[in-house]
């Protein structure tokens, strides 16, 4: 098969990835540009509020989680009505649960708002959480490979955007990284609400709602503790030695982010395709090859990238973010923890086949691994900022050896 052919076959992918290394490439950049202007203080303040958006997630009761694996399950069957219940259902539950969020923020803004600093990062993440809520949800709509093309081309407009609205923080500063942050999202949603490809109805299915909560509850509670347990490295930083560590951890953290990217993208598209092979009754054997190629395809991409970062970072943060020079060996460190967890998308396929003896040991055992790993670290190591770094990738290479090792029980049982 040439290269023309492979890439004509796969346009919907060759698009979505293109444009998730555009937006990924725009967030490196605009990420080191903002460093300059913002100092580490208020990056501390604002991250530490930005765990809300990790925490507002239980408010969506799985139901997205849900949406996720059974959509492409039934359109997979050919069932396309209760594909549109079922979309136009979580729909409804999302708005419901942006209201929570908002709710949840006016409450938090009025007990921790005491300085304008605090304020106007709380209103931020408050608004960006209502935001990642219905992103997700439509996100979970985004299900063949005409669809992913969309998309694509929409993160390629929140690219650009990420492009022209830089001169906002160079501008305004905080002010500036704030505005650009929720006019960014804002496009973004609204690009993919223009071209979602379901166009729901009102209507909530009282059976479809019970069969997303039923499939997506456990999902989204094992994936809840993990993702909180991932917050670690911030949250014991600033509980234990204040938000100027966290500060001075930002430059890593943005790093993390961005890194993660391509293999967050990349698994959005292969989560609903493990699904819709389940649907049309696809093999066990096909499937784990489906997988563990999945994974070896991030770790041999994302590797050299951190090898690359790693020779890079000191002259990148000496010479442009002196101000971030406590952080430089913690964003050496966590690039290569960001190869460890973007080689574990392969993972989706537990979700997808509901095994939830395996993802209940998978999310627990290797939840507590890496939150005691940065525990212990911390303890161990007397540069605290490194020391959250270096946990995070000894719990990311435990949880790595853990996915890989069943995804392969559960496909040869």
């Amino acid at each position: 098969m040439n290269l023309r052919k492979l890439l004509k076959d796969n346009k919907g992918l060759s698009i979505y990835t293109v444009g998730s290394l555009f937006k990924t490439a725009v967030q490196i950049i605009a990420n080191a540009i903002i460093l300059v202007y913002i100092d580490p203080e208020d990056m501390g303040i604002f991250n530490t509020f930005a765990l809300f958006q990790t925490y507002a997630l239980f408010a969506q009761a799985g139901i997205t989680n849900g949406l996720n694996r059974e959509l492409p399950y039934s359109l997979g069957e050919g069932d396309d009505k209760k594909a549109l219940r079922l979309a136009s259902t979580a729909m409804l539950f999302t708005l419901i649960s942006i209201v929570v969020v908002i709710i949840t923020g006016t409450i938090l803004y009025i007990l921790q708002g005491d300085t304008f600093i605090k304020k106007l990062s709380i209103i931020t993440v408050v608004l960006l959480t209502a935001l990642r809520f219905y992103e997700s949800y439509l996100t979970s709509t985004f299900r063949s490979n005409q669809s992913f093309e969309k998309l694509g081309k929409a993160f390629i407009f929140r690219a650009l955007a990420g492009i022209v609205t830089i001169p906002l923080v160079i501008w305004f500063d905080y002010e500036g990284y704030i505005a650009r942050f929720l006019l960014i999202s804002f496009l973004l949603v609204g690009l993919m609400f223009v071209v979602r490809p379901i166009k729901e109805i009102l209507y909530f299915g009282k059976d479809e709602f019970i069969l997303m909560l039923k499939t997506g509850m456990p999902i989204f509670g094992l994936s809840y503790f993990f993702q909180t347990i991932k917050t670690a490295d911030r949250f014991l930083l600033a509980t234990l030695y204040g938000t100027e560590y966290v500060g001075y951890y930002s430059f890593a953290i943005m790093t993390y982010a961005a890194f993660s990217t391509l293999p967050s993208t990349i698994a959005n598209y292969i989560y609903p395709k493990f699904s819709y092979a389940l649907g049309r009754k696809e093999t066990m054997s096909k499937l784990w090859e489906h997988a563990w190629k999945s994974n070896a395809a991030m770790f041999i991409i994302l590797l050299p990238l951190a090898i690359l970062g790693y020779f890079i970072t000191p002259w990148v943060v000496v010479t442009f973010f002196p101000k971030y020079t406590m952080g430089i060996a913690a964003t050496q460190i966590i690039l290569f923890a960001g190869v460890f967890s973007g080689a574990t998308i392969g993972g989706n396929l537990l979700w997808s086949l509901k095994a939830w003896k395996y993802m209940i040991q998978l999310q627990i055992i290797g939840g507590v691994l890496i939150g005691l790993s940065v525990y212990l670290s911390i303890q161990f190591f007397p540069d605290k900022v490194t020391a959250a770094a270096i946990g995070m990738l000894i719990g990311e290479i435990f949880y790595f050896v853990l996915s890989n090792a069943f995804i392969y029980l559960k496909t040869h049982e």
